[in-house]
C-alpha cells in the first residue's frame, strides 16, 4: 500500500503534469478503487481538488484555501490561511453555514479587479454545541443561544433523561446547520444564579472549566515544603520581593537587585513550574488543553489546579519556593550583559503592591517612613528601570499605556467599574520582565534549542497611513519610508499626542494597525518591542508557552542532555504547540472580552438617562463610539443625528455635515446620555447632547 504522504507530495509537485485519478493509479502501480479512497479523503480534507477537466491539483491552483475561521460580533469572517500573515476577509453573506473557528474550504476570485471571497464548505466543526437559555412558551421550549449573532430562539429536543426548568442555562447540541436545530445535553443550573451568566459565556468560548479526574487525584500528592536542592543558587539571604495587584494571588515572578561596578545586577525569579508540572502527564495535558488562564471580570479560570497556582509555585513571602532565575547586568545605558540562567530558591522578605510602590514613589513622607533595606532597593529598581528606558527609546518601543476596566463585583453584581492605567510602578516591573525574557529568547536562539518564542509583524501599511493623516491633520508628521514605518517614528507619534486628549484614541487606532503577536518556533522579533529576541519566560503559573521554555532550559541548559532523539521529537513539536498557545491565548482572549462587554452593559442598564462627559474614541461610517470616565464604551449611531445629514471623512477620521459643516471628530470632548444597554447582545447606546468645548 503506498503512503499517503508520498501520493500527496507526487500530485503536488509542480513539476509534475496534471493527471486524473485513473492516471495517477498507473503511476503508482495500483488499482484505480484504491487510490480513489486515498485522494477522495485528501479532497474531503482541503488537501487536493478536482479541476473541471477530472485533474488531481493542489486546491491553491483553483484559488481554494484551508484555514480556520473566526466570526466576529457583526457575522463576518477571517480566515487564518497557514502560510499567510494576513487573514482573509470574508462578508456574513458570503460563510454560509460556518461556525466560529470551523476549519473551512475557501475560494478568492478575483472580479473586475476586486477580489471576492466565500466559503466553499466546511472540512471540520469547532463548534458543536451552543450555551444559552431555555424557555417553556406556548410552541413548546425553545433555546436562546448567547452568540450575540444568533439572537433569537430556536425550537429544542428535550430528552427525557435531562430534567429542566424554565429559564435554565444549558448546553446543546447542534443537530442540524441549516436550519439550526438543537437537542439539550447538559444543564448547567438556573440563569439566575450568581455567575451563571460569566460561567455560560467561558463554557460558550470553549474554555475548558474543570480539570481531569487525574489531574485533581495527581496534585493531592503534592508536598507543601520546599527543601533546599543541591544545584540551586540560595537567593534566600537575598531582600527578594513581589510586586503585584492587591488582588492577585498566582505570584509568578519576584525580583532583587545589587550594586554592580559596572552598573545595576538585576535577578527576575520565576516560579519554577516546570518542576512540578511533567511533561505527558495529565496535568500537563490540561495544561497544554487550556493554554493560559483566563481573567474575565471577577472570575478566573486558572491554567493549573490552585494547589499550584495560588500554592506552592505561587512566590507567597516569608515562605521558601523554587525558581528559576534570569540574572542580568543591567549597564547605565540599559545595555543586558552578562547573561546568567539558573535554578534557585528565594525567600521572598515582602509581597508589596503596585498602589503601594507607586504611593512611596509620589510621597517622600511615605518613603520615609519605611525601613533602609527597602529604600535602597526601590532607590536601585528605579535606576535600572530608567536605565532600561533609556535603551527602549533609542529602539523605538511603543507603549500605548492602554486603559484597562476594573470590575467592583457584589454577589455577582457590577457595582462599579474603574478606569486603570499603569502607573511607575507597574512600568517598572514590565521592564523587568521584559528584560528577562529577551536575555532568556537571546540565551535559547544563540545555543539552537528548541523553542517557542513571541513573535510580532510589521503593521498594516493602510492603517498606518490613516494615522499618519490624522496626525498631520493636527500638525504632526509621521515618517514612512518604502520598507514601512520605523517604531522610533510611531514612537514619536505616541510623544506628540502625550498631553492631548487625542491620546487614548491615537494610541488605540495604533494599537489596532499591530498584527496580532502570536508564538512561533522560529526567532522572528518582536515589532512593537523593537526587539530581534524575546519570548515568555516569566509567567509559566498562567501561561503555557512560558513552561515550555522552562522544560527547555531545564533539559538542555541546566541537565545539559545530549539525547539526540529527544532533541529532535521537541525541535518538530514546537510548531505545533506554537499554533495551539497562539490559539488558546485568542480564545481566552475572546471571552475575556465577551464577559466584560456583558458586564459593562449590565452595569450601564441602571444608568440610562444619565448624563456623562467623555471622549470620542472611534469614528464609523455608521456613527461614533464615546468612551466615559469609568472606561465604558458606547455607540451613537447616525441615525440619531437629526440636525444635519453626515458622512464619514474617513482621511481625518470623523463625521462633518454636509450642510452646517459641524464634525465629530476623534479627541472630540462630548456630553452623551445612556439611552439603552443590552446585555444579551452586549451594547450600550448613548445619545449626543453637545460639545463640551465650542471648536473655532
Amino acid at each position: 500500500m503506498i503512503e499517503t504522504q508520498q501520493i500527496f507530495d507526487n500530485i503536488i509537485d509542480p513539476q509534475s503534469a496534471k493527471k486524473t485519478i485513473q492516471e495517477w493509479a498507473l503511476v503508482f502501480g495500483v488499482s484505480e478503487k484504491e487510490l480513489s479512497q486515498t485522494v477522495n479523503q485528501l479532497i474531503d480534507q482541503g488537501d487536493l481538488a478536482l479541476s473541471r477537466k477530472g485533474k488531481l491539483v493542489n486546491p491553491q491552483d483553483l484559488g481554494l484555501y484551508k484555514g480556520s475561521i473566526f466570526i466576529n460580533t457583526k457575522g463576518h469572517g477571517y480566515v487564518s490561511i497557514e502560510g499567510n500573515e494576513e487573514d482573509t476577509f470574508i462578508s456574513a453573506s458570503y460563510i454560509k453555514d460556518a461556525m466560529h473557528r470551523d476549519i473551512v474550504q475557501i475560494q478568492v476570485k478575483v472580479d473586475h479587479g476586486e477580489k471576492f471571497t466565500s466559503v466553499v464548505r466546511v472540512i471540520e466543526r469547532h463548534t458543536t454545541t451552543m450555551v444559552g437559555t431555555i424557555t417553556l412558551t406556548k410552541r413548546g421550549w425553545e433555546f436562546f443561544p448567547l452568540d450575540v449573532k444568533l439572537q433569537k430562539r430556536y425550537p429544542i429536543i428535550i430528552p427525557k433523561n435531562i430534567k429542566v426548568k424554565s429559564l435554565d442555562m444549558i448546553i446543546a447540541r447542534i443537530n442540524s446547520y441549516q436550519p439550526l436545530k438543537f437537542t439539550a445535553e447538559t444543564v448547567l443550573g438556573s440563569s439566575k444564579n450568581v455567575g451563571m451568566d460569566i460561567l455560560g459565556l467561558l463554557i460558550e468560548h470553549k474554555v475548558p472549566i474543570d480539570f481531569s479526574a487525574q489531574t485533581l487525584k495527581d496534585v493531592e500528592l503534592v508536598k507543601e515544603n520546599v527543601p533546599f536542592e543541591a544545584g540551586r543558587e540560595d537567593y534566600r539571604n537575598h531582600f527578594v520581593v513581589t510586586i503585584d495587584g492587591e488582588d492577585a494571588k498566582d505570584l509568578d515572578d519576584a525580583i532583587s537587585l545589587q550594586d554592580d561596578p559596572k552598573g545595576i545586577r538585576l535577578q527576575v525569579h520565576i516560579a519554577d513550574v516546570s518542576y512540578y508540572v511533567v511533561e505527558n502527564t495529565a496535568l500537563d495535558k490540561d495544561a497544554y488543553t487550556r493554554g493560559t488562564s483566563v481573567y474575565a471580570a471577577n472570575t478566573v479560570v486558572p491554567m493549573l489546579p490552585e494547589v499550584l497556582s495560588n500554592g506552592v509555585c505561587s512566590l507567597h513571602p516569608e515562605v521558601d519556593r523554587y525558581t528559576l532565575t534570569a540574572s542580568l547586568l543591567i549597564t547605565p545605558q540599559g545595555q543586558i550583559e552578562d547573561i546568567q540562567i539558573h535554578p534557585s530558591m528565594i525567600h521572598s522578605k515582602r509581597r508589596l503592591s503596585y498602589t503601594y510602590v507607586n504611593a512611596c514613589l509620589s510621597d517622600e513622607t511615605l518613603l520615609q517612613e519605611e525601613n533602609q533595606e527597602y529604600k535602597d532597593f526601590l532607590k536601585l529598581a528605579i535606576q535600572c528601570s530608567d536605565a532600561l528606558n533609556q535603551r527602549k527609546r533609542r529602539m523605538g518601543q511603543l507603549d500605548f499605556n492602554t486603559i484597562e476596566s476594573k470590575f467592583i463585583m457584589n454577589d455577582g453584581e457590577v457595582v462599579d467599574i474603574v478606569a486603570r492605567q499603569g502607573g511607575r510602578s507597574e512600568r517598572m516591573i514590565e521592564d523587568f520582565m521584559v528584560a528577562a525574557n529577551e536575555a532568556v529568547a537571546y540565551t535559547l536562539k544563540t545555543m539552537q534549542l528548541p523553542a517557542l518564542y513571541r513573535v510580532h509583524d510589521d503593521p498594516d501599511p493602510e492603517r498606518i497611513e490613516t494615522i499618519a493623516k490624522l496626525a498631520a491633520a493636527h500638525g504632526v508628521t509621521l515618517k514612512i519610508s518604502k520598507t514601512g514605518v520605523h517604531q522610533t517614528a510611531l514612537q514619536k507619534i505616541l510623544t506628540a499626542f502625550d498631553d492631548s486628549p487625542l491620546f487614548s484614541s491615537i494610541s488605540t487606532l495604533m494599537l489596532r494597525s499591530m498584527k496580532k503577536a502570536i508564538y512561533s518556533e522560529q526567532p522572528l522579533g518582536h515589532y512593537g518591542l523593537a526587539l530581534a529576541d524575546y519570548t515568555h519566560f516569566t509567567s509559566p503559573i498562567r501561561r503555557y508557552p512560558d513552561l515550555v521554555v522552562h522544560r527547555m532550559l531545564r533539559k538542555y541548559v541546566f541537565s545539559n542532555r545530549l539525547d539526540e532523539k529527544m532533541f529532535q521529537d521537541d525541535l518538530k513539536a514546537m510548531p505545533k504547540i506554537a499554533t495551539q498557545c497562539s490559539l488558546t491565548e485568542r480564545r481566552a482572549v475572546e471571552a475575556q472580552r465577551a464577559v466584560e462587554d456583558m458586564k459593562k452593559a449590565e452595569y450601564m442598564i441602571k444608568h440610562v438617562g444619565d448624563v456623562f462627559d467623555g471622549i470620542i474614541s472611534g469614528v464609523t461610517t455608521f456613527g461614533f463610539f464615546v468612551m466615559i470616565p469609568n472606561s465604558v464604551e458606547g455607540l451613537i449611531h447616525m441615525s440619531t443625528l437629526h440636525d444635519d445629514y453626515y458622512v464619514f471623512d474617513h482621511v481625518n477620521m470623523r463625521l462633518i455635515g454636509e450642510r452646517r459643516r459641524k464634525s465629530f471628530s476623534l479627541g472630540d470632548e462630548v456630553v452623551v446620555s445612556v439611552t439603552g444597554a443590552n446585555k444579551d447582545t452586549r451594547t450600550i447606546d448613548f445619545k449626543y447632547i453637545k460639545h463640551v468645548k465650542v471648536k473655532p
